[in-house]
């Protein structure tokens, strides 16, 4: 079961496919406590930027830079797949 999308950022979708390399998305949500965006570095294969063991090496994956939230200034591997659900809308491109 999917979960539920906030009425603070309902009906805001990002696609895989608006996932590119140097943009920043958010996850929609204000507050300090609840604020992260994310700004991508990298989009590859699980073989290169590799979030799960489980992860197929062919599966789009990629390396991003979390700029506001918990664990800023860190980097992370995540699926792109993972990455979309994530995110609710585009910051910066």
């Amino acid at each position: 079961m999917r979960e539920k999308i906030s009425t603070k950022t309902k009906g805001v979708i990002v696609k895989k496919s608006d996932i590119l390399a140097g943009n920043t998305y958010s996850n929609g949500k204000e507050g300090k406590r609840s604020i992260s965006e994310r700004k991508v570095l990298a989009i590859g294969t699980a073989k290169e930027y590799r979030a799960s063991h489980d992860q197929s090496e062919h599966e789009p994956s990629l390396r991003y830079l979390q700029v506001k939230g918990r664990f800023s200034g860190k980097e992370f591997n995540l699926s792109l797949e993972s990455f979309a659900s994530w995110a609710k809308k585009i910051i910066d491109q």
